[in-house]
């Protein structure tokens, strides 16, 4: 239920985003969190 809320929010924070490869980064970095940007 978690996993389909997130999956809602950001259908609703990437409407007008017509280039598929922009969603789908903004999908995996909002999933993924920020863990692939190590603190220096």
């Amino acid at each position: 239920e978690g996993f389909n809320n997130r999956v809602k929010v950001l259908k609703r924070r990437c409407y007008g985003i017509f280039n598929v490869d922009h969603i789908f980064q903004r999908f995996s970095l909002d999933i993924n969190g920020y863990e692939w940007f190590p603190a220096p």
